[in-house]
C-alpha cells in the first residue's frame, strides 16, 4: 500500500491530524460543522475510535472542532495511543453527522496511515 509522505508518523509519538472540509472547494464555500457530531476511526486489530464532546464516549481532547464557520477540526491521538500501534499501515475514516432533526450521516473520508517504528532509545545514565 502506498501512502502520502504526510501519513507517516513514528509509534509512540503524539499525533495531531488537521482537517478542513469544503462544500464547494473551488469557491472556497466550507462545511459549516456548528453542533456536528465527528467520528474518526483506525482499523486495527482493536479499533482505536476517536470522537467530538457532542457523542457518547466524545471528548474536545479526541476531536476538536477548531472553527466550525471554516469547517476546521484536529483529532488528536495521544503518544501511549499510538504507541499500542503495531508499525504497519492502516486505514482510517472520519463520519459525520448533521445536527437534529436531520441527522444525515456522511463519511467525508477514507485514507491510510503508516506508522513506523521508534528508533529513539533513551536512558537517564
Amino acid at each position: 500500500m502506498n501512502v502520502p509522505q504526510d501519513n507517516i508518523y513514528i509509534k509512540g509519538d503524539s499525533i495531531d491530524l488537521e482537517f478542513q472540509l469544503f462544500l464547494d472547494k473551488s469557491t472556497n464555500t466550507y462545511w459549516d460543522l456548528t453542533n456536528h457530531q465527528i467520528r474518526f476511526q483506525i482499523n486495527s486489530t482493536i479499533p482505536l475510535k476517536k470522537a467530538t464532546a457532542n457523542v457518547t464516549g466524545g471528548g474536545d481532547d479526541q476531536i476538536l472542532i477548531t472553527n466550525p464557520l471554516q469547517g476546521l477540526f484536529t483529532i488528536f491521538i495521544k503518544k501511549t495511543e499510538s504507541n499500542e500501534l503495531t508499525p504497519e499501515d492502516y486505514t482510517f475514516e472520519i463520519e459525520i453527522t448533521t445536527p437534529s432533526p436531520e441527522n444525515l450521516r456522511y463519511t467525508v473520508l477514507q485514507s491510510s496511515l503508516r506508522i513506523l517504528p521508534d528508533s529513539i532509545e533513551w536512558t537517564d545514565k
